[in-house]
């Protein structure tokens, strides 16, 4: 338990190093959510990593209490890096009720693998701060998350559904405009110091989980669309919001005509702006984005067919080079909910290894995510999938699956929980052929669209079951909610903020946070 020790472990040394480190490419910073509050209360840590160079690293967090002693510490070993990238690592717990009051100072190490050797030491990475409690405080946090002005002419986000049983995509309402270091000494910490067991061990090993941050998706009947009137790219206070709450990857839906008007054309330069904007404000709150490009398997309306394999790879290959060096980068998912085309499965199978080898002409570091054909449903995936197998030559390939949990599969969710013959572990279920499918690959996976209504409590235990298995799968490396976003008006789905506070579902997605 974080700062389970904090009664109790006050008395130990505070074991600082005491003279400076070498030159480290390092550096380091932690936040805590909320910042303060009374004993008893649960804090998210945040500890964002920054390496200059290619490295591997323990990467250590210890907190000190109002005494200066030790009273908790973590620790993650053999972490790699590449030059420039950002690392996050957090940790969620409560403490004791009988914990001191006053401040309590996180301080972070970076030691070569195996503590052979101290990088750098960061003092002062952050703070929280226990105080006493009082009528008049709170301790409920409040979104305040502030809406960007929108027009009131926005366009609706249409999509053609198929009829039941063909798995079909996410339900897509009419939007509508929301109301508004200090270095210090080498050392190698005595084994007889450290933890007897590793921390935060989780048996489906490391996890990104986060939100779709939708909106430049949207008003897909007007192409390429006028921006901030049929669709937008949205930089505003969610990134950190869905940050505070350990949520640390964004999926951003585009749509291929918006940033390429024409076939083997130039990128349109007011799109890719917004998308890096967008990017910048991931990066800003300590996120990682993947790009999704979602188009259904279709370019203005028409499905794609192998012939068509340079013009889509084009596409790719300029995006790849357009955002491969930026630091808040995940990867790409090739399309999104590709379906209907006329040579089917195996045409789709064509175009993902197209774009697939077009994304590793500019950029061989990022994931690249391949969807599975038939709306990319994790329950029909083995049938929808039959000659799918991407060969990826860097070896970082990921399969995107979505999965919704009403009858018909669509997210539409036009029925009520029992109507629907829904039960408690239906999503569970749903998702076992796509693990099954992963296993027999020796491939990895990863969910970028599910979700659930607000008005029942009982989607929520769905839900939390399906995180729940998410998390547990070593062979998948996380997931992306459906979907947040400032234009969603009442959608059932919606976890943006309001001024009435967080949606329900936050509830169950703050409870499995990213983590390494």
């Amino acid at each position: 338990m974080l700062l389970l020790a904090l009664v109790v472990s006050e008395m130990m040394a505070a074991g600082l190093p005491s003279a400076a480190a070498a030159a480290s490419p390092f550096s380091t910073k932690a936040s805590s959510t909320p910042a303060s509050g009374v004993p008893g209360t649960s804090f998210a840590l945040a500890l964002s990593v920054t390496s200059q160079s290619a490295a591997r690293t323990l990467v250590d967090l210890e907190i000190y209490g109002p005494t200066g002693a030790r009273v908790y510490q973590t620790w993650w070993d053999d972490q790699a890096f590449t030059a420039g990238q950002t690392r996050l690592y957090t940790i969620t717990d409560a403490t004791p009720a009988t914990a001191s009051l006053g401040t309590y100072t996180i301080r972070t190490g970076l030691f070569a693998p195996a503590w052979a050797s101290l990088y750098s030491w960061n003092n002062a990475a952050g703070m929280i701060t226990l105080t006493a409690a009082s009528p008049t405080a709170t301790l409920t946090r409040t979104a305040t998350a502030t809406q960007s002005s929108i027009p009131t002419a926005i366009a609706t986000a249409t999509v053609t559904r198929a009829s039941v049983p063909s798995p079909s995509p996410t339900a897509m309402p009419s939007p509508t405009a929301s109301p508004t270091s200090t270095p210090i000494a080498s050392i190698t910490p005595s084994p007889s110091a450290l933890p007897t067991s590793s921390p935060t061990a989780v048996s489906g090993g490391s996890k990104q989980f986060g939100v779709n941050m939708a909106g430049a998706d949207f008003g897909a009947s007007r192409l390429p669309g006028t921006l901030n009137v049929d669709y937008l790219y949205t930089v505003d206070s969610s990134y950190a919001y869905f940050a505070g709450r350990g949520l640390h990857l964004v999926r951003i839906p585009f749509l291929w005509e918006r940033v390429q008007p024409q076939p083997f054309g130039p990128l349109s330069t007011p799109d890719i702006a917004g998308l890096r904007a967008m990017l910048d404000a991931a990066q800003g709150a300590g996120q990682q984005v993947i790009l999704d490009m979602h188009n259904y398997g279709r370019y203005y309306g028409q499905p794609l067919t192998e012939s068509q394999a340079a013009m889509y790879a084009d596409a790719w290959t300029r995006l790849a080079g357009a955002f491969g060096n930026h630091p808040a980068l995940y990867g790409y998912e090739l399309m999104n909910e590709p379906h209907d085309l006329p040579e089917g499965s195996v045409g789709w199978a064509y175009l993902a290894q197209a774009g697939t080898t077009a994304v590793r002409q500019a950029d061989r570091t990022h994931w690249i995510l391949a969807p599975g054909y038939g709306w990319q449903t994790a329950e029909y995936w083995v049938t929808n999938n039959p000659t799918l197998n991407v060969q990826d030559p860097a070896g970082h390939l990921l399969y995107a699956a979505h999965q919704y949990f009403d009858s018909n599969n669509t997210g539409t969710y036009a029925l009520s929980y029992d109507a629907d013959g829904t039960y408690a572990n239906i999503g569970v279920d749903r998702l076992q052929p796509f693990f099954g499918w992963l296993a027999s690959h020796n491939a990895r996976g990863i969910l970028t669209e599910y979700g659930v209504p607000n008005a029942d409590a009982r989607w929520l235990t769905v839900l939390d079951r399906v995180l729940a298995a998410l998390n547990g799968n070593p062979q998948i490396a996380g997931g992306t909610y459906w979907a947040a976003g400032p234009w969603w008006g009442s959608y059932p789905l919606a976890v943006e903020p309001t001024a009435a506070g967080d949606k329900p579902q936050m509830a169950i997605l703050g409870a499995y946070p990213s983590h390494p």
